[in-house]
């Protein structure tokens, strides 16, 4: 299905006129294209304050009778597109953009839209070996062998989540979109969040910088970082991804990259799920226009991947390649400290927030917003979390 086709089923829709048989189609064709999933929450967005436009009885004048079908979105595509835009600017003022702080550290992941990865990993209980594909924004395949042969599988796409292991197979389905479906290699978390020890080893003919993560006295992580593309190198003289973790001191554990393939064809089966009984977690997906709580500006260049509503959350995704800016709109603050995070204190404009710097996560700011509050979660440092807070929501 095309992008003409799916505008049209879209637009029939709208009309109360799409095929019932037509509608699984749609749907398929809008979980995998952003561009359509953007038009169809514009004309969604546009008929909800169409509808909600005050409405005035018009003056008695005399008009010539004309015949006709009756108006449909379809039939003038070109009028409805003006009419979208006209009723956007008057009500809602020009569309609202801003530039994404996009760090150095997270720069390749707007370039990245497929990857291949193979790892080893290892730790007192044995080692294994992962291979992982990931499609962006958000499909992931992981198969991992441990020294034992046991096997494991897990996919990950949009709203739905297969574990098969040992144990059997499990799906869930109804899951909002996430920010955290990024591959560990790709997550630029050390070279964000991480403190600078100076230089280290030349790798490769590449110059390094150490970085050390310490959270306690018994969670730490040390990575040698390049300078300049922020790959994360190991201590073999070779290109690849090693990350070496301690617990009193004792090297525990260890994954490095054996195979890296970047923006090479993924077969899109690869990302197929089983027919295996389901559990609904409740998300369902919705236009931005009709959330509560939506953002006043969203940062230029990135798509909307899905927005919707949990039973506890309203939840938004933006991307541009496999950068992602997770959106989260709750009751109640959502801060769970651990072990392994770290929680400071910001001034977000004229309200006070909270960054989330966790080890196994991308970081996230929290502020309040009317009588919510809000997280955005990125692979973001801490001034671009409190620049995008402030963007975002006006603050």
């Amino acid at each position: 299905m095309d992008h003409v086709e799916a505008r049209e089923l879209l637009s029939a829709r709208m009309d109360g006129e799409l095929d019932a048989a037509r509608a699984p189609a749609i749907d398929t064709h809008l979980a995998t294209c952003a561009d359509c999933r953007g038009f169809a929450d514009r004309i969604s967005r546009l008929q909800t304050l169409v509808r909600a436009l005050p409405r005035e009885e018009a003056p008695p004048i005399s008009l010539p009778v004309v015949t006709s079908r009756r108006f449909s979105w379809r039939s003038i595509p070109a009028l409805a597109a003006a009419v979208a835009v006209a009723v956007l600017i008057a009500v809602l003022g020009p569309p609202g953009r801003f530039a994404m702080p996009i760090p150095a550290a997270a720069a390749s992941l707007t370039n990245i839209r497929t990857l291949y990865v193979e790892r080893e990993l290892a730790d007192e209980s044995g080692s294994s070996v992962e291979h992982i594909w990931f499609r962006a924004p958000g499909f992931v395949r992981i198969e991992r062998t441990a020294s034992d042969g046991s096997t494991s599988l897990t996919i990950e796409r949009p709203g739905a989540r297969l574990i098969r292991n040992a144990e059997g197979s499990f799906l869930q389905t109804g899951l909002p979109p996430s920010a955290d479906v990024l591959p560990e290699p790709l997550s630029p978390t050390i070279a964000l969040l991480g403190d600078p020890k100076g230089a280290g080893p030349t790798i490769d003919g590449r110059t390094t910088t150490r970085y050390d993560l310490t959270f306690d006295d018994q969670t730490r992580r040390t990575a040698y970082v390049d300078a300049t593309s922020y790959a994360v190198l190991g201590i073999e003289q070779s290109l690849i991804l090693q990350k070496l973790g301690q617990v009193n001191g004792t090297t525990a554990t260890r994954s490095r990259v054996l195979d890296l393939r970047v923006n090479q064809p993924v077969d899109p089966s690869l990302f197929a799920l089983p027919a295996v009984a389901a559990t609904d977690e409740g998300f369902r997906a919705r236009a931005l226009g009709s959330l509560p709580l939506h953002p006043a500006s969203i940062p230029a260049g990135f798509s909307l991947v899905a927005s919707g509503s949990s039973p506890d959350e309203d939840v938004m995704l933006f991307a541009r390649g496999s950068f992602p800016v997770e959106v989260d709109v709750t009751a109640r603050e959502n801060v769970t400290p651990t072990q392994t995070t770290k929680t400071e204190t910001v001034a977000v404009g004229s309200v006070q927030g909270k960054i989330v710097l966790d080890l196994y996560a991308l970081p996230r700011i929290v502020f309040p917003v009317q009588d919510r509050f809000v997280t955005i979660v990125g692979p973001l440092d801490r001034a671009g979390l409190v620049k995008v807070a402030r963007d975002m929501f006006g603050l």
